[in-house]
């Protein structure tokens, strides 16, 4: 998604990670698997993207990175 945003736009001003999900239960009823999709879409998915936009803006040396 970076580099096809980069090839459109000559450059990246801004990144803003705002996916987040919850599993409403109790943690002694919530599954592996439910814990698994928290973790993965609230922590891992802004990891690398946070990681392949600030490859680009370094090379930029501009760029903003926003975490809701």
């Amino acid at each position: 998604m970076i580099k096809e945003t980069v090839a459109t736009h000559d450059h990246l001003d801004i990144l803003v990670n705002n996916a987040g999900v919850t599993r409403d239960n109790l943690l002694m009823r919530m599954s592996e698997d439910d814990w698994n999709t928290v973790l993965n879409i609230n922590l891992k998915a802004a990891f690398i993207a946070i990681k392949a936009a600030a490859r680009t803006m370094m090379k930029q040396r501009n760029g903003r990175i926003i975490n809701i």
